[in-house]
């Protein structure tokens, strides 16, 4: 059922705990037994099904069926898997196994089920590392959310995130995202059609169709910070130099889903950021060391 299943072994006694729930039949000390556990048992779950129906006299389309529910329930587990996979590696080691509600677990184990495509199964992945870590981080409601997502909104969600400015920086504070250079005609522009889907499924508030809501002018003087990925940027204007900072808002819900994602790294976003900042006049630092009196150090880019 499982590949490079002692990689996962090596994550952490937490990380096993948490398989441990997921599959309590499942002995977490070596691939081989791992390996040997699921395929006994997937051969004994096919020996009782064909034994049951020939006692039966079962009809071969009906016992074909009942085949396929077995080899569905396998690939369930296995897509179950591959999400946990992408869980492992982010579980603390200091994580409180114990406060993980076993009602959240069975319902993102029902979702995970379904989720075929890698970057779900990522998303998937990080939230159950996500409420290992901290209890109560995501409501049953941003998982319904995105397990009515298509392979299309996932990608849109993905992309999105990749385009977005916010999260912690050095100094400590948390930026909120904000997707930046996203509207119709822009240097990132995304498909309006594509953002209307997911605030159809109530991830995001905004439509980049129908006008955006302005909330404020930037002059950056003396600077502003944005955190684009790993990296903090401090923008700096003379008085003169301005830009606009508009409202493109995330629900709660979508919110939680994308503080999943990894943000701001679209291929040359940040580039792009740097020399549309510098097109309008601003000089653009690299925060390279941050002090203790909130100050920091920068080189110019």
């Amino acid at each position: 059922m499982i590949e490079n299943f002692e990689s996962l072994v090596k994550s952490g006694s937490a990380a096993c705990r948490v398989f441990g729930k997921l599959f309590p039949g499942i002995a977490a000390r070596s691939k081989d037994n791992a390996a040997s556990t699921s395929v006994h048992n997937a051969m004994s779950d096919i020996e009782d099904v064909l034994a049951w129906a020939d006692n039966a006299g079962m009809p071969d389309e009906l016992r074909n069926s009942m085949l396929n529910l077995v080899f569905e329930k396998r690939g369930s587990n296995q897509r179950v898997a591959e999400c946990f996979k992408f869980a492992a590696p982010q579980i603390e080691e200091t994580a409180n196994v114990d406060n993980l509600d076993q009602e959240w677990l069975d319902y993102w184990r029902l979702h995970a089920e379904k989720a075929r495509n890698e970057d779900v199964q990522a998303i998937w992945g990080a939230i159950l590392a996500g409420e290992v870590n901290n209890a109560g981080a995501v409501s049953k409601r941003a998982m319904s959310i995105l397990a009515d997502m298509e392979k299309r909104d996932a990608e849109t969600l993905v992309r999105l995130c990749s385009y977005c400015a916010g999260g912690k920086m050095g100094n400590g504070d948390f930026a909120p995202l904000t997707p930046l250079l996203i509207n119709v005609g822009e240097q990132f522009a995304m498909d309006p059609k594509d953002i209307a889907r997911l605030r159809s499924l109530g991830v995001v508030d905004f439509d980049l169709d129908k006008g955006i809501e302005i909330i404020r002018t930037m002059k950056c003087d003396p600077g502003a910070l944005f955190q684009i990925g790993t990296t903090t940027f401090i923008v700096m204007g003379d008085g003169e130099a301005e830009f606009t900072v508009h409202r493109l808002p995330f629900t709660e819900h979508g919110l939680q889903l994308a503080s999943y994602c990894e943000h701001g790294n679209g291929q040359g976003f940040a580039e792009g950021l740097i020399q549309h900042w510098k097109s309008l006049g601003f000089r653009v630092g690299i925060v390279r060391e941050w002090l203790a009196n909130g100050q920091m150090k920068y080189t110019l880019a």
